[in-house]
């Protein structure tokens, strides 16, 4: 079996852990489940404990093991969603759109200033 394949094991959840009700956001916010809290905390878990197994190996340190889980993850979703469906899920996240816009913006608008200096100075 190659690293990161579940092929031919099977993946045990917990009892009691199949899917009673469906994961969906919150009003419209991605950071939010509209889940009971304990529910959506271990949905999470189970989540992360699972994309471990499919891209992670056991030698791996628990950092470096969320790290490879965390960009198998998005790596996947980036891969699966199309534009509109990233657009819906970013917009309602106000990590994301605080955090994270902010600081790509910045990037870029330092990167499009330097860019203007340069051509003004020819």
């Amino acid at each position: 079996m190659q690293r990161g394949l579940l092929e031919n094991e099977k993946v045990h959840l917990p009892r009691g852990a199949g899917i009673q009700q469906v994961s969906s956001f919150k009003d419209g916010n991605s950071g939010v489940l509209d889940l009971p809290p304990s529910k959506g905390r271990k949905t999470r878990l189970l989540t992360m404990e699972s994309a471990s197994k499919i891209h992670g190996n056991s030698s791996l340190s628990p950092s470096k093991k969320r790290k490879v889980s965390l960009r198998g993850l998005f790596n996947t979703v980036i891969t699966h969603a199309t534009t509109k469906e990233l657009k819906e899920m970013s917009k309602g996240s106000k990590k994301f759109n605080e955090k994270v816009v902010p600081s790509l913006a910045n990037v870029a608008v330092k990167a499009f200033e330097n860019l203007l200096i340069m051509s003004i100075a020819l």
